[in-house]
Order: structure tokens, then C-alpha cells, then sequence
């Protein structure tokens, strides 16, 4: 009978997470130990058997109260293995010590059948497969994004890869106030990217206007499987002349055919959802768990 352990870091057999990882059919960034390692302030692991499926549990303590939470630049954590052995989702979920009072967790691998037995609701991603000619993925824009593309480059508005990603994080610090984010996010976040960059994993993009300057800008991880819109940055000339519309397109046209996909992150947020949308992209529900317990005796 499949069993389910739930393991500290240190007890982790790296080589054989990373390797469940990127043979799974989710094929997660987040899952992978290294990602982990810098962004999240400790985490443990769920695995079945001689790791046939892994479930990352990011984790800390306040207090005295040790919590499950979501990193932030995470998406939804990926439970992943080979969906023909792999276990369901609750049976992982079971398996999460009691000593973990708080949970805060957004989890890919759940079903809307499912049955959770925890406070939840299903939120949405964004992807859009990159495997048709750049021609036609275009088509699938709305139309008055192909306007937009169209009056953008007619007055001299360009996109392309960029090396100072360091820049667009600094400004779209700068920029955008994000409610519960904190300096010590962004510090990971920009270690994580030196981390990727050194791997051939990062790519920076921007859009500048006839005089060279920048006007919107975002980074990018890569892997074998996807890419990920991690962060982005406009000023106000670039939100008035569709700067993040170009830039979007062009890295859709540089991966057009790839069989990659680009996933957007997702959002709930109407205006963000319309702007992933617009490039032809479907909403991917995933798990938000909201738990709170005060009894029980601590397991481990």
C-alpha cells in the first residue's frame, strides 16, 4: 500500500525530489528544491513511496505557532508524480503534521469533485500553449489587441530581450505597493533570479521608444516545460502606448511553435485576467486552503 512521509529538508534526497519534479506532467518551477531553498523561509516535503509524488510544504513559526504558507513569486504549489500511481490530493493533505495550526496554501493538483475537508475555494491561473505557428496564436488575440500591436510599432516602439533585470525588479518595486509584501520578498526574489540567470533560466524583456528609453519591461524563468511571467514593470508612456502588449507579443513570437507554455500567473483581479485573456490564454483553476486549528495533540 503506497505511503505517504512527511520529511524536514534536511532528510530530503534532493537529487530524487528534482528528478520526480521535472518528470511530472506539472513539471513546476516552485517544486524544485532549489527555488525553494531561496524563497521560502523553511519548507519540508510530502512523499510517497520512493518519491513517486511530492508535495512541497513551505513552512514557519511565529509566535510559537508553526504555519503553512505561500511564498511570495509562488504560484500555486504543484503536486507532482505520475498521475497513473499518484496518490489524491486529500490523502496528501492528511499527512501534514498537526503542529501546523495555520494554513495559508494555494495548491495545483486538486479537482472541484475533490473532497477537501478544509476551509477552500478554486482561484485562477492563466496558460496559453505555445505549440502553433506565431500566426496563428496572433489570430487568437482580441482584435483590439492587433490594433493596439499595429499603432504601437507604427510609432517606433520596439521589444526585446534585455540583460538588467536588476532595473525592472528595482522599479517595479518602486512602482507597485503590494499589500503584505515586505523588502525581505524582494531580496529572495532578486537572489532567486542571480540563481536561474547563472542555470540559463531567466530571461529579461522590455519595450523602449525611438530614443532608446525604457517604457515597460518584465522577467521571465524558463524551463523545459514553461515560461513564467514573473514580474513586470510599465511608467506611464508605456501603459498609454501598449509597451506591456508589445512586449507580450514578442515573446510570444520568439516561442511560437516551442511547444512551451506561457503561464501567466493568473489572477482574479478582473482587469489582469482581461489583459491575459486577450492573448488567447484559458483560465486553469487551482486549490486556495484556508485552515485554522487549535486542538489536537502535535504529530509528526
Amino acid at each position: 500500500m503506497p505511503l505517504i512521509r512527511f520529511l524536514d529538508r534536511k532528510d530530503i534526497d534532493v537529487e530524487r525530489w528534482d528528478r520526480c519534479v521535472r518528470q511530472s506532467a506539472v513539471a513546476d518551477i516552485y517544486a524544485l528544491s532549489g527555488y525553494l531553498d531561496i524563497m521560502a523561509r523553511q519548507w519540508s516535503g510530502l512523499v510517497q513511496d520512493d518519491y513517486e509524488a511530492v508535495l512541497p510544504i513551505p513552512w514557519n513559526r511565529k509566535f510559537c505557532i508553526y504555519y503553512i504558507y505561500t511564498p511570495r513569486f509562488t504560484s500555486p504549489l504543484p503536486l507532482c508524480g505520475n498521475p497513473a500511481t499518484a496518490l489524491p490530493l486529500p490523502d496528501f493533505l492528511a499527512g501534514i503534521p498537526t503542529r501546523f495550526r495555520l494554513w495559508d496554501l494555494d495548491i495545483r493538483g486538486g479537482t472541484p469533485d475533490q473532497s477537501i475537508a478544509y476551509t477552500k475555494q478554486f482561484r485562477n491561473n492563466h496558460l496559453l500553449p505555445l505549440k502553433a505557428p506565431y500566426e496563428t496564436l496572433r489570430s487568437g488575440y482580441r482584435s483590439t489587441y492587433r490594433n493596439l500591436l499595429r499603432q504601437s510599432r507604427d510609432r517606433g516602439y520596439m521589444a526585446r530581450t534585455c540583460t538588467d533585470y536588476e532595473d525592472i525588479i528595482y522599479k517595479a518595486r518602486i512602482k507597485k505597493k503590494i499589500r503584505g509584501m515586505k523588502a525581505d520578498d524582494y531580496t529572495r526574489f532578486e537572489k532567486l533570479c542571480h540563481h536561474l540567470a547563472a542555470s540559463g533560466m531567466l530571461e529579461s524583456w522590455e519595450t523602449v521608444n525611438t530614443t532608446g528609453e525604457r517604457c515597460a519591461g518584465a522577467v521571465f524563468f524558463i524551463t523545459e516545460a514553461k515560461i513564467y511571467y514573473m514580474l513586470a514593470w510599465n511608467n506611464d508612456e508605456g501603459r498609454k502606448s501598449g509597451a506591456s502588449h508589445l512586449l507580450m507579443d514578442a515573446v510570444i513570437a520568439a516561442y511560437a511553435g516551442s511547444g512551451l507554455t506561457l503561464d501567466f500567473e493568473g489572477s482574479d483581479h478582473p482587469g489582469i485576467a482581461r489583459f491575459f485573456e486577450g492573448f488567447g490564454a484559458e483560465p486553469q483553476p487551482y486549490l486556495s486552503i484556508r485552515h485554522r486549528s487549535w486542538q489536537g495533540k502535535n504529530k509528526h
